[in-house]
């Protein structure tokens, strides 16, 4: 489990990806028909797959109710659910944690226990909160319960759109915890926080292969969007960004777009799956896998240190081809960085021993 990405996708459909294999990466089914999707698929798996029972997108988490298995196993508990995904050849599932809100203190800590105390081999600890907690005046508490938990930890975010957007310390914060929390990985990410989380010492990092599996919404909230017309959004490599489909191709109408060489795209701008009747979705996550599992291929050769700062030197680089691409559509600002990235820049160009030295 130790340094692979896991390539995320809803339960709801999934078809086993093709092109993934290899001894960094493995498959994610979240949903709460996990399993019964990877019975489905597991002969055409090709890596080790994790099952989300995806919990925490249904219910709050208090004191008494930290976990939810009520649609797994009814009332005959946790340890069935977990040992059933042994058997059926998964690599681990992830418990059923509920949300996490903010400032509450007695909910974190009773996840971490309950997680901690269930009697099955193959479980992973999922805790999934509010970004606040990555905030200076949460983290050393979040801290000191990660490091309680006996086994590993699927951290995941919450909020709406991207969640490290909101705060400018959730990027320092998250590699302090990758730090000083040596068995934490990090789940439902883009590709941006899914690799910064790896050259920073991250145990793993599960990568959305959707939108909707790139952050979790609490679940007391309805999703808001960010007026992509409904259109998936796709991976940049150039921007280390995504952008919807509609956005594309208004702001490369008239010049064209930035040619891509994956086996999806063989050399077009990603804007010809707009044109699609049947399978865009399909084709954009597609796209984006070959994207991601490519970059990676890049940046992973030599020490740790090494790849931390070709990852920062990656980093500096796209915010710089926003500017550029802006001037070549004829549009100032037409590209612009997420928070996250301009705050990796920053922290790479201001303080570049400590932004790319990553755990030991």
């Amino acid at each position: 489990m130790r340094g692979r990405f896991f390539d995320l996708r809803s339960a709801h459909g999934a078809k086993a990806p093709s092109g993934l294999e290899g001894a960094s990466f493995g498959l994610g089914l979240v949903g709460a028909k996990a399993s019964a999707r990877f019975i489905a698929l597991r002969d055409h798996i090709k890596v080790p797959c994790i099952l989300d029972s995806a919990a925490s997108a249904r219910s709050i988490a208090t004191s008494a109710t930290p976990l939810d298995y009520s649609e797994l196993t009814g009332m005959l508990g946790p340890e069935i659910y977990h040992r059933d995904a042994l058997s059926l050849g998964a690599a681990a599932s992830l418990s059923a944690s509920c949300y996490i809100e903010a400032h509450d203190t007695a909910a974190l800590e009773a996840v971490a226990e309950s997680s901690s105390r269930i009697d099955s081999g193959g479980v992973i600890a999922s805790v999934a909160l509010d970004v606040k907690w990555l905030r200076n005046d949460a983290v050393d508490e979040l801290i000191e319960v990660l490091r309680g938990i006996s086994r590993p930890v699927a951290l995941t975010l919450g909020g709406q759109f991207n969640p490290t957007d909101a705060h400018t310390t959730s990027i320092p914060n998250l590699r302090r915890i990758y730090r000083e929390c040596g068995h934490v990985g990090l789940w439902r990410v883009d590709v941006l926080v899914g690799f910064d989380a790896m050259v920073h010492g991250a145990l793993f990092a599960g990568i959305g292969n959707s939108g909707t599996l790139r952050h979790l919404v609490p679940p007391d909230e309805k999703p808001r969007f960010g007026g992509g017309g409904g259109r998936p959004a796709v991976y940049i490599p150039k921007l280390m960004q995504y952008f919807s489909l509609d956005t594309l191709t208004d702001r490369w109408t008239q010049v064209g777009g930035l040619i891509c060489d994956c086996p999806v795209c063989e050399g077009r701008a990603p804007t010809w799956m707009a044109e699609l009747s049947e399978g865009m979705r399909a084709a954009a996550a597609d796209h984006n896998l070959w994207c991601w599992l490519r970059l990676w291929e890049e940046l992973d050769e030599g020490s740790s240190a090494e790849r931390a700062s070709r990852l920062a030197d990656r980093i500096v680089a796209a915010v710089e081809a926003h500017t550029e691409e802006s001037e070549r559509v004829g549009a100032l600002g037409a590209f612009k960085p997420s928070p996250t990235l301009a705050t990796m820049a920053k922290l790479a160009a201001l303080t570049p021993e400590a932004a790319r030295t990553p755990a030991p």
